[in-house]
């Protein structure tokens, strides 16, 4: 109601572009790109290696286990959505530089982030980047053999199979 039902285009900060191969890429996306790759391997880091991350861990195996040792599972949780909403914020913005904003487009981008925790094992951060690098290869890959429209339909077609034949994932625990 506020800004109208027309998609939003964020305009371009940096201009310029890098050729490598025969692929062609803007200064932008590299940018976005090497932000994604560091914030995902501190954020692995964080998780494995943080005091945080361990408290949080184990909150997350058991939390009654965690409150008898002196941990605040309320707290933690707390921290924890904080820290992942603060992270799909970034992501937010990544996406909106790229491709800009429309009405309705996140119901989308939920179904296909599920689609990726499925694949790679939810709870699994290694998980999740794998299945999404999966499902977008099986997505191409659709698009290359029959039709660019059906690139949906073949990534709901990996899942569906995931989920048949193996629905903790590629990484899920039991």
């Amino acid at each position: 109601l506020l800004f109208g039902s027309q998609t939003k285009i964020i305009p371009t900060l940096l201009e310029g572009s890098l050729a490598w191969g025969g692929a062609q890429m803007t200064v932008q996306e590299v940018i976005m790109i090497i932000a994604s790759l560091v914030l995902s391997v501190a954020t692995g880091l964080f998780w494995q290696s943080s005091a945080f991350g361990r408290s949080a861990r184990a909150v997350a195996d058991n939390e009654e286990v965690a409150e008898i040792v002196g941990l605040n599972a309320r707290r933690i949780r707390t921290l924890t959505v904080t820290v992942a909403s603060a992270l799909a914020g970034v992501a937010g913005i990544f996406f909106a530089i790229e491709y800009g904003l429309q009405p309705g487009l996140t119901t989308a981008l939920a179904i296909k982030a599920f689609g990726r925790a499925v694949v790679g094992g939810m709870g699994s951060i290694p998980g999740a980047i794998v299945g999404s690098f999966l499902l977008d290869g099986a997505e191409v890959t659709g698009a290359w053999f029959w039709n660019s429209a059906y690139k949906e339909v073949v990534s709901f077609m990996v899942v569906f199979l995931f989920l048949l034949y193996r629905p903790r994932g590629l990484f899920g625990r039991k």
